[in-house]
């Protein structure tokens, strides 16, 4: 058993001293440069209910918990809000003209760990409530905006294809 003890213990020290003092060796030769992340440069989707819709005169809203935007964000970044109904996604705000005399806006605002999706009507009154609907939201870095001007950030194809979107 005391032989048995010392094995161990001294197997113990060794790759103790092994750990402590590192290996060595020359390095290796440094590797090819991997693809661009996209880390600062988030996305949150939802889908929204007409159950989850609340009411305040003149405004129907519904807020989306987005623990993405940051002070960062808030102070030098931006937050962008696509609206995806059907065939198409569009960026908020959007507005829509039922008739030549009465719209109806959708308009976001956001805040610390939050969005707030507004839906207002042109004649303040009751906005009806859509159907189910699906949201994008997307964070970025001021540094991710200026990497990439030549992003089109009013279209979320583009802003998918730019920062390798999910």
């Amino acid at each position: 058993m005391k032989k048995t003890k010392s094995i161990i213990m001294a197997t113990l020290i060794g790759v103790s001293a092994l750990v402590l003092n590192g290996c060595s060796g020359k390095d290796g030769a440094p590797g090819a440069q991997g693809p661009e992340g996209n880390a600062n440069v988030l996305t949150m989707a939802y889908s929204i209910l007409p159950s989850q819709w609340a009411y305040s005169s003149p405004v129907l809203w519904v807020d989306l918990i987005d623990n993405d935007i940051t002070a960062d964000i808030m102070n030098s970044g931006a937050v962008l809000v696509y609206m995806e109904n059907g065939s198409y996604t569009t960026q908020l705000p959007y507005t829509y003209y039922p008739t030549t005399t009465y719209s109806e806006t959708m308009s976001a605002i956001h805040y610390l760990g939050n969005v707030e999706i507004d839906i207002q009507d042109s004649d303040a009154g009751t906005p009806g409530t859509p159907g189910p609907i699906s949201f994008k939201v997307v964070t970025l870095s001021s540094r991710k905006m200026l990497q990439n001007p030549h992003v089109n950030f009013k279209d979320y194809e583009s802003v998918k294809r730019a920062f390798n979107l999910k």
